[in-house]
Parts: structure tokens; sequence; C-alpha cells
């Protein structure tokens, strides 16, 4: 592979070896130039945009599945295999990765973990942290480096996989993953609860932390946006808000779970509905890509401790905190605290952001930033909110693995890089 030098603009090569990713990094290292990671396009407005004139790697001829132990239930591939190619792979043994994200088509494993998604499925499988158990990456000195392994007890090494994921593409460019896959359920079943109150929300979720088994899928949806979509059970179509239960597992299992969820619920006065039985229904398509703005829109997403989740949603009603002229559609990974706030149109200006948004979730001790679009203003403040304590670990760290300051560059929230 011969590397071109990219001048003022920005020159873009898709990769098929880490080899060729590491050519690219050394030369950007020598020019003193940038370096955008690309996989699936999905997420690039993720975090702060700033246009620098550098290499572009783009990671989708890193494809192959390399290594699939399906006894051990572990399977090794390149970063750029896309979400819903793997699918199929695993789907051949009667197993799967428990993940639902924006555009599985598109979106590539390595850009999941850059970017941290996971999706509905968190409640009862953990998120992308849980599932890779190895990971290679090339640093920003074209340096390649690994850690973990295709055995899931491997522990060997510091825990890059960790540190890596949620990074975007900061600290390393992902190349390869060995994964952690489940058995696929035999039995699914979506179940759809009307809220007309958030209390009865928040009696709903302590319902829940009782039942014998955590639901694979715990989901808040407040907005009409949601509870209008045509597979909501008829009578609660045009509610406030409305809670969906998945269950995965044995058909024995699954009534288990469904008869002793519907008694929790009884004894609240909420009644539950069935959805549909399929993952591949369009309710859990909905769910997946409720994350993911449309032109125009903007995504906000806030992380809190599960219990202060209805606080944070009660924030958003129309003499809470977080009111604004422009109400939201929300999402809420109830298990996680991870809610999703997504606005038909982005605020005029960042002050809103910096001056009540960010201020109110620090004070939960909680999280926000932008996921996709947002005010023509973005800035590090507005993006990210107020440095953590912790932002001189993580720019100290940012140095170790990349140096130069090259790889992404203000994508993330460190202040010097």
């Amino acid at each position: 592979m011969t590397v071109q030098s990219p001048s003022t603009t920005t020159h873009s090569e898709i990769v098929s070896t880490s080899e060729d990713v590491s050519k690219i990094v050394r030369a950007a290292g020598d020019q003193r130039t940038s370096v955008c990671i690309v996989g699936g396009a999905t997420s690039l407005d993720y975090g702060l945009l700033r246009e620098i004139p550098g290499f572009r790697v783009v990671t989708t001829g890193l494809s192959r599945v390399l290594d699939y132990a399906a006894r051990d239930m572990t399977i090794t591939v390149e970063a750029g295999l896309p979400l819903q190619t793997l699918t199929e792979v695993l789907l051949e043994q009667n197993q799967w990765l428990p993940l639902d994200v924006p555009h599985p088509e598109r979106a590539t494993l390595g850009g999941i973990v850059a970017c941290d998604w996971s999706g509905a499925f968190e409640s009862g499988y953990g998120t992308i942290r849980d599932m890779v158990i190895g990971i290679s990456a090339i640093d920003g000195r074209g340096i390649r480096f690994s850690a973990g392994g295709r055995v899931v007890k491997n522990v060997a090494g510091y825990d890059f996989c960790k540190l890596l994921t949620g990074s975007l593409g900061t600290l390393g460019i992902v190349t390869q993953l060995t994964l952690k896959v489940q058995p696929l359920p035999s039995t699914r079943l979506l179940c759809a609860v009307g809220i007309e109150h958030l209390d009865q929300a928040e009696m709903c979720l302590e319902q829940m932390v009782q039942t014998l088994q955590q639901p694979a899928v715990l989901e808040i949806l407040s907005g009409t946006r949601w509870t209008n979509r045509e597979w909501m059970p008829v009578e609660y179509r045009g509610a406030p808000h409305a809670i969906v239960i998945g269950l995965c597992g044995s058909l024995q299992d699954v009534e288990g779970q469904q008869r002793s969820i519907s008694g929790h619920l009884d004894t609240v006065g909420l009644k539950s509905r069935e959805i549909i039985g399929s993952l591949e229904s369009s309710a859990l398509r909905d769910l997946a890509g409720g994350s993911a703005g449309a032109d125009g829109e903007m995504v906000l997403m806030i992380s809190v401790r599960p219990s202060k989740v209805v606080d944070v949603l009660k924030a958003f009603e129309n003499d809470g905190v977080l009111a604004s002229s422009s109400r939201p559609s929300i999402q809420v990974h109830a298990a996680s605290g991870c809610l999703f706030a997504v606005y038909d149109t982005s605020p005029a200006d960042a002050g809103w952001l910096v001056h009540t948004v960010h201020p109110f979730v620090r004070q939960m001790n909680g999280w926000a930033h932008i996921v996709s679009g947002g005010p023509p203003d973005r800035t590090l403040a507005s993006v990210w909110g107020p440095s953590p304590e912790a932002i001189r670990v993580m720019e100290s760290v940012k140095r170790a693995f990349d140096p130069s300051g090259i790889l992404n560059p203000g994508k993330f929230l460190y202040r010097s890089m």
C-alpha cells in the first residue's frame, strides 16, 4: 500500500490490513497531520465536529471473520465487519450478539465499540463492554497492541478492551475484536405497559427489581411519537408514556417470567399487553433506531443512576427544569440509566445546554452529551459539559497512546488534544 500525502485536504484510504493502518498513522505522524477514523459512517457527528485536513482511515475493508469457536461461544472478527453480517454468521450456529444499534447493516463492530453503543438488550445481557474479551488496535505511533484473547477467562494484561470502549477512536484504531456471544433464545416476547403518570413508571420499575429474573429488555418511552407507533397495543396508543418489557429464554422460562411480571404489575394496578414475539419485529427495529436522529434533529444522551431516571424524565415535563419549547421524544434504557432525548429541531444556540442541561445532570451525579445534531455553535462545553475531575488522568492516558494527538483530534472531551 502506497500512502499519499493529504496536502491541505482530507485523503481517504480504505484499509484492508492492520499493516495498512500502521503505515497511514506513521505517515500522518511524520507529516504532523490528523487521522480521522471512519467505519460505517453512522455516527460521524458523535462528539465535537471538527473538519481537520489529513488522512481518513476507512475501516470497511477490515471485514473478515478470523475465527469462530461456536462451542466456546466466541468469535474473532476484524473491526470493519458490519453488525448485520455478524448476526447472519452467528444465526447459522443458533447464536447471537445481543446488541441492537441504529443502521446495523452499516454500523461496524469497531465503531460500535468506539462509540460504546449497546441498545435495549443491555438490561438482560449487559453492554458491549461486557462482550469484548479481546482487542487489537493501532496507537498514535503506528504500533499495534493487543489485550485479552479468545478465551472468556483470559485476564492477562491491562484491560484495554474497556479502556478503548467509548474512546471515540482517540486512543487507537481498533482493527480486531474477540467477542463473547450467546445462545439464541428459543422464545422471545415483548410486552407493553401504558403509563399515564411518571409516578406509575417508578412503581413499575420498583416491581421489576423484585422479579426473579431481570427482563432482557426494560425500556421507558415518553412522548406520543413513541406511543402512537403501529405496534403499540391499541389501548395504550397516545398515552404520555409506556414501558416495554422484553423476555428471552426457553418457552417455560418466558412463561414463568411473564406470570411473575404480571403479578408484580397487578399489585400497582398496571396491566401489560403482549406486542409481538420476534427479534425481527418492527418494535425492536424502532427501539434500536431510537437513539439515531434524522436530519435536523438533535439527540441528547443523559446517563444517571437507574434510580434517578424517573426524576430526569420529570425534569422534561411542562414545569420541569429541562422543559423547553421543543418537547423531545425520549427513550430510556431503564436498567442502565441511559436516556436518549430526540428533539425535532436543534436549539439556536448552545446556552441552554451549557447553563441548564449540564448543570442539572451533574447535580444528579450524571453525565450528558450530544450524540448528533445540536446548535451550529457547538463547543466543548455544550457537547460534553464541564470537564470531569479525572480530565488530567484522561489527558495523560491520551498522551501515552497518542503522543502527537493525531487520532481524531478534537473529537472527545480533552481540553488540549
